[in-house]
């Protein structure tokens, strides 16, 4: 299990007790790094140590956020995480799992521009300000870690996807004899970005169609003839295929070809892969560390144009992996669509009723809310909390095949007195339960009457409510 993945929840879980059964399962995790607490340190001081897994190391005042797994080949791996998901948390540590199929020292390194705009989940690249470059700091901290190592520049291997492959392109055209695996990157970040984050590096006084830009962030440049590159490409993809990889070697002698090949110091695999979203296809764990094997024996020499069997085995693989994929989410399709149905008829429903029906003192609870607000908590097992307050909170639950409607009240006693209470909710026909965060009264929804059966639990929820006054 990741640190992200999510457990799965009861009916009647109210938000606190969702967050601390989390947290008792992140503890039983096999992985310490998952709750260990960081060292915070400054480059300066900064000492890796087999101890420890998780560091914050500050480089001209940035933080960097990164996950260290030691080994004994004299070998490092730097892992640059993606971005541009709305599901993205802070700090991120994608393809930590790789410590299993590449042997040498493996580290993980976020992108800190979350870290100062942690509401934005637009592809960022690792850019920095326009006074300050992120990306050079990146490589400062990428030669400190390969030094503190003894790990020389020929055996480091930097290896990112999307806005992760953009950086791992730029350092590794700086640093001398490394070794770069780019899947799906950016060459030209303002041919892939879209209005917002346009919008938001221009907010920051930065032009990325500037080709004078003086940190050279704007465009990918490998006049580097010491590392070697392999730019992993899908031809299913109009982004990445034509506007990124075919629009940076139109002024070269060469045109990458299906399979793998090699141009000089940069190696191409161009596959062909559908699937919804062809930007997501990312080769398999065993094959990145094929392709980091390959790498190497290109540096000593070996030409990688003998390898079209071997690329199109790789290609069978991610196919039949994606078509999979695509047959999974084709057959959870109809009930997904259900789910959403569901949700916005009940999220419609309830944005009527608050807090238009609810007295002044209710809507003083519910902190003065023009609208009903809503938020998703879990993919797998989705918790909705509609409205927000210390003492009443509104809780849609989707669980298993059931969707409840949750009442949950932190000072029940505030309302009612005890007796009254407990009258009242069996009055009501709702079910209700004591937790330790309160009360929690609940109503399955009728598929076959859903409109009745929402505004039933609603009447009976600001009835509950209003009786406070009486």
């Amino acid at each position: 299990m990741d640190l992200y993945d999510f457990p799965q929840f009861s009916e009647d879980m109210s938000a606190v007790a969702a967050a601390s059964e989390f947290d008792r399962m992140r503890n039983e995790l096999p992985e310490a790094w998952m709750t260990e607490d960081p060292i915070k340190t400054d480059i300066s001081s900064f000492t890796l140590s087999p101890e420890h897994n998780r560091y914050t190391v500050s480089v001209d005042e940035v933080p960097f956020e990164c996950l260290y797994f030691p080994d004994n080949e004299n070998r490092l791996y730097i892992m640059l995480s993606a971005g541009g998901t709305t599901t993205r948390r802070y700090p991120s540590f994608m393809r930590w799992k790789y410590k299993n199929y590449l042997k040498g020292h493996l580290v993980c390194i976020d992108d800190p521009m979350y870290y100062f705009h942690p509401g934005l989940f637009h592809v960022m690249w690792y850019y920095g300000t326009k006074d300050k470059s992120y990306l050079a700091l990146l490589i400062e901290l990428i030669k400190n870690i390969a030094a503190q190592l003894s790990i020389p520049p020929e055996n480091v291997t930097i290896i990112g996807s999307s806005g992760g492959g953009y950086a791992a392109l730029y350092a590794g055209n700086r640093i001398d004899h490394s070794s770069v695996i780019a899947i799906n990157p950016q060459f030209y970040p303002k041919s892939w970005t879209s209005t917002a984050a346009m919008k938001s590096f221009k907010s920051w006084g930065i032009d990325l169609n500037d080709e004078n830009e003086k940190f050279g962030r704007n465009s990918i440049v490998l006049d580097n003839k010491t590392s070697y590159f392999l730019v992993v490409s899908n031809l299913c993809s109009e982004q990445d295929f034509v506007q990124q990889l075919c629009a940076f070697v139109k002024d070269k002698d060469y045109t990458p070809s299906y399979g793998i090949s090699q141009h000089g110091n940069l190696i191409t695999w161009v596959h062909n892969t559908p699937y919804r979203v062809p930007h997501w296809v990312i080769p398999e764990k065993v094959s990145i560390a094929v392709l980091d094997h390959i790498l190497q024996k290109c540096k000593k020499g070996y030409n990688a144009n003998e390898l079209t069997n071997i690329s199109a085995l790789f290609n069978e693989v991610l196919i039949d992996k994606y078509t999979a994929k695509t047959q999974l989410e084709e057959k959870n399709k109809a009930p997904d669509k259900a789910d959403t149905l569901m949700t916005r008829l009940i999220f419609n429903r309830l944005k009527k009723a608050f807090p238009s029906n609810i007295t002044d003192s209710i809507k003083e609870r519910l902190g003065n809310s023009a609208e009903v607000s809503l938020k998703i908590y879990s993919p797998s097992n989705t918790i909705f909390y509609i409205g927000s307050q210390r003492n009443i909170r509104y809780q849609l639950l989707y669980y298993m095949e059931d969707v409840f409607f949750c009442l949950l009240i932190n000072d029940p006693y505030s309302l009612m007195t005890e007796d009254k209470l407990e009258g009242f909710l069996s009055a009501s026909g709702m079910k209700y339960r004591f937790g330790k965060q309160g009360l929690i009264c609940s109503a399955s929804i009728d598929p076959d009457d859903i409109y009745g059966s929402i505004d039933n639990v609603i009447e009976k929820s600001i009835e509950l409510m209003k009786s406070s006054e009486s």
